[in-house]
C-alpha cells in the first residue's frame, strides 16, 4: 500500500504540523472530516498530502460537500487549482495515491 505524508494546518494558524504517513482510505476518511472553513479566516484550514517528490495536494473544505483543492508537481511544471464536489474531490485524491503524476481532476481544475 502507497503511503503519503498527511499535513495540517489549522484555521487560524499559520503553522503547518507534518503528522504522519497514510493510506489512500484514510486520507479519505480524513478528508470526510475536515473541518468547515468559515468565510472570512485569516487563514482556512488546511488538509494537505505530500509524496517522496515533492507533489502534493491541498483540501480546504469550503461546504458540506464543497472542497477547494489545490494539486502541484513542479518537477511536471504543473500547478491547478479549483473548486470541487464531495464525490470529485475524493475521487481525485484517490487518483493522486494512484500516481501523483497523473491526477484525474486536472480537467475540472484551473492551472495557475
Amino acid at each position: 500500500m502507497k503511503l503519503m505524508k498527511l499535513y495540517v494546518q489549522p484555521e487560524e494558524s499559520e503553522h503547518v504540523i507534518l503528522v504522519c504517513g497514510v493510506g489512500p482510505e484514510a486520507a479519505v476518511a480524513l478528508l470526510e472530516v475536515l473541518k468547515i472553513s468559515a468565510y472570512p479566516s485569516r487563514t482556512f484550514a488546511i488538509m494537505g498530502f505530500i509524496d517522496g517528490e515533492g507533489r502534493y495536494m491541498e483540501f480546504v473544505r469550503v461546504g458540506e460537500d464543497r472542497y477547494l483543492v489545490r494539486y502541484e508537481a513542479s518537477d511536471l511544471d504543473i500547478a491547478a487549482v479549483g473548486f470541487l464536489d464531495k464525490k470529485q474531490a475524493f475521487s481525485c485524491l484517490e487518483s493522486f495515491f494512484e500516481n501523483p503524476c497523473e491526477v484525474s481532476c486536472l480537467d475540472s481544475m484551473e492551472r495557475i
